[in-house]
């Protein structure tokens, strides 16, 4: 390419290298491109010299050079190619690295990276989640908008396309926030809510931050203040049952549960947070909409695991929780289910978990619902069964069981044999000299074979009729 071809690619505001970028050159080609880029990459150093330079010699056009020269090298982030767009990352971030040498460039790549939204406009202004929430945009905008706009609405663009890219963004982001906390926040929270849509789209950045944010420095996101922020927001998001569809609160759900697991020993020591997660989940745990409640449910189990392998003080705080909203609603036989596989699981991987906290509550709201609101399933049968293998599975409840589930045997033939099942088991495990209830419960079960054998003898005479 010679000299004039390659002047025509950044006409009209750099349409012809935009679509190169987009397309590739000479039937999708990207490897041209990428030696530019690669090119830039090895001479960034000269680049920023000469952006230095100009800035000292020509100031009065210097500021039009430098948005230009920025707007050529950004279409790299335009691309299908995400080796391309990789490299356009990985370019800025060298060479705003270079340019942090001299206050006066620095502070002008800054200016055109946060274009469409100066940070001196909103430095003295706290950011809220309650603003975020409030300010919405709309249309998606055109390469040629894109082009002008500046660094991070270009990043963004290139995230939104390619999320893998998102590690290198935040590298970028780490190199012009320079350890300043302010910025941080700042740039994460006013600046890329402005250049994105809605806050639907900025909660799914968010949650492609968060996992690699905790990963390189947790620490600086909790001092900066992007923890307590993104928690506020999602809690408001999850809690707002205004113009608010499914996707915005189970994303909401998702972050919470995400900022929870990602920075458990921050949220722990912090009993006014917990309280908050913990009022959230209560209540999404009880939406009228069944995929929020069973999504929630999920996460809450997942969040509990993680709590009991830490051994932090929430954690009884929470099993008490789960087993209060199964007890106070357990006739939705989907939501039932998915309760009693987690709790199945959970005593599995925990032995020592107090499994009684869960036995008696249900048992008694089993006994009295029974035929009424409450219809006995499959699953139901098997996790009693699990229940009574348990270790922590108390003798004092084994009466109860056994009267609940023999009469559920008597009175269901078609529940008789699950029902056996469990009443065999009970009987091994506590039908023995040791145990201080043994005569009850051998009462009990003399009992159930009398009205069995009784149940038997009243079929007989009709078996015969029938012959």
């Amino acid at each position: 390419m010679n000299p004039k071809q390659a002047a025509a690619l950044l006409t009209n505001n750099n349409q012809y290298l935009i679509t190169a970028c987009i397309k590739g050159v000479k039937g999708g080609k990207y490897e041209p491109l990428i030696s530019w880029y690669e090119l830039l990459i090895d001479n960034q150093m000269t680049l920023a010299t000469l952006l230095t330079l100009e800035l000292e010699q020509l100031p009065a056009s210097a500021r039009q050079t430098f948005v230009r020269v920025m707007a050529a090298i950004g279409c790299g982030f335009f691309s299908y190619n995400s080796e391309l767009v990789f490299l356009t990352f990985s370019l800025f971030t060298r060479l705003f690295g270079q340019l942090k040498a001299r206050d006066d460039v620095h502070a002008l790549a800054l200016k055109w990276f946060l274009a469409q939204s100066p940070l001196s406009e909103t430095s003295n202004e706290e950011m809220t989640a309650e603003k975020l929430v409030s300010d919405e945009k709309a249309t998606q905008p055109s390469h040629l908008e894109l082009v002008l706009s500046g660094g991070l609405r270009l990043s963004l663009y290139a995230i939104t396309k390619h999320r893998e890219a998102t590690r290198h963004a935040m590298q970028l982001y780490q190199v012009l926030c320079d350890s300043d906390n302010q910025m941080m926040f700042t740039l994460y929270t006013a600046e890329i809510q402005k250049n994105t849509k809605s806050v639907l789209e900025y909660m799914e950045l968010v949650g492609e931050f968060l996992p690699l944010m905790s990963e390189t420095d947790p620490e600086k996101a909790i001092e900066s203040g992007l923890v307590d922020f993104w928690l506020d927001l999602s809690s408001r998001e999850a809690e707002n049952d205004f113009k608010m569809q499914n996707k915005e609160k189970v994303l909401a759900i998702s972050l919470l549960t995400e900022i929870w697991l990602l920075f458990t020993d921050y949220i722990d020591e912090k009993e006014a947070v917990t309280n908050t997660l913990l009022f959230v989940f209560k209540r999404t745990v009880s939406e009228r909409a069944k995929s929020i409640r069973l999504i929630s449910i999920a996460y809450l189990f997942k969040v509990l695991e993680r709590l009991i392998e830490l051994k932090k003080k929430a954690a009884l705080t929470l099993y008490r929780t789960l087993i209060f909203s199964l007890v106070e609603s357990p006739f939705d036989p989907t939501i039932r289910e998915l309760y009693l596989a987690n709790f199945a699981e959970l005593f599995r991987n925990n032995a020592k978990i107090p499994v009684e906290w869960l036995v008696e509550p249900l048992l008694k709201q089993i006994t009295t619902q029974l035929g009424v609101t409450f219809v006995l399933k499959v699953f139901d049968f098997t996790f009693m069964l699990s229940l009574v293998t348990h270790p922590k599975f108390k003798e004092d409840h084994s009466s109860l069981l056994y009267t609940l589930f023999a009469q559920v045997g008597l009175d269901e033939t078609s529940y008789a044999t699950a029902s056996h099942e469990i009443l065999v088991a009970t009987l091994r495990r506590f039908l023995s000299v040791e145990s201080k209830n043994s005569s009850e419960l051998l009462e009990k079960a003399k009992e159930h074979i009398r009205l069995l054998f009784e149940s038997l003898l009243e079929l007989e005479p009709v078996s015969k009729a029938a012959a």
